[in-house]
């Protein structure tokens, strides 16, 4: 699954299929949407300083989270 969001505003731009049919989301649905919407509350605030310290900038991302779909499961992802 694959989506981009802008760093700033913390809104999908552009989702990809199997991110629709993994969360369950519809495009429109993720287009509404930030991308803290489908994460635990616990980490947003930990995202959010990441994201401020350049933690986008080296291109490769490699780390763990935890996200919910639209049904409310939840969902361990490697990014």
């Amino acid at each position: 699954a694959m989506w981009v969001f802008d760093t700033d505003t913390f809104m999908f731009v552009q989702v990809n299929k199997s991110a629709i049919d993994l969360y369950g989301y519809s495009r429109e649905e993720y287009l509404s949407m930030k991308v803290m919407d489908i994460k635990s509350n616990e980490d947003v605030p930990k995202v959010k300083e990441w994201i401020s310290n350049g933690g986008l900038s080296n291109g490769t991302v490699k780390r763990r989270a935890v996200h919910y779909k639209k049904s409310g499961e939840i969902i361990e992802v490697e990014m």
